[in-house]
């Protein structure tokens, strides 16, 4: 998820594949690339989501599936204004976009999400 709310490219492709469901080559190496940093920093983004539970600003669950967790913002513990703010305006038309592409996004599991945004797209994933 953070690799397309990251890179509107990516929200473009999966916009343009919407009746298809099959990306060309250079689209798929796109998605590919994307899926292979995010496995890549995987590591990183649980430190940083550790850290931010010590500091009470999501709560998470662990779930049946190795490596899945259940993460949920405390939006009462963030500071004044957060959600105000500016510096997140680009990841924050991502995700809309998002929302409005893959219909129903908060309800999958991440199996439904690998498919919906990689799979569907003729790229090949290995999550477990």
């Amino acid at each position: 998820m953070i690799q397309f709310l990251n890179d509107a490219r990516l929200i473009d492709i999966l916009d343009r594949t919407q009746a298809q469901r099959r990306a060309n080559p250079v689209d798929r190496e796109l998605l590919f690339s994307s899926y292979t940093t995010a496995e890549l920093h995987k590591r990183e983004v649980f430190k940083v989501l550790f850290s931010l539970r010590r500091r009470g600003f999501v709560s998470i669950e662990r779930t049946d599936t190795a490596e899945v967790l259940d993460i949920t913002l405390l939006a009462a513990a963030l500071p004044e204004g957060f959600f105000k703010s500016d510096h997140f305006d680009e990841e924050r038309l991502n995700a809309a976009n998002l929302k409005r592409i893959i219909s129903r996004i908060s309800t999958l599991n991440f199996d439904t999400l690998l498919e919906r945004l990689y799979m569907d797209r003729g790229v090949r994933v290995w999550a477990a």
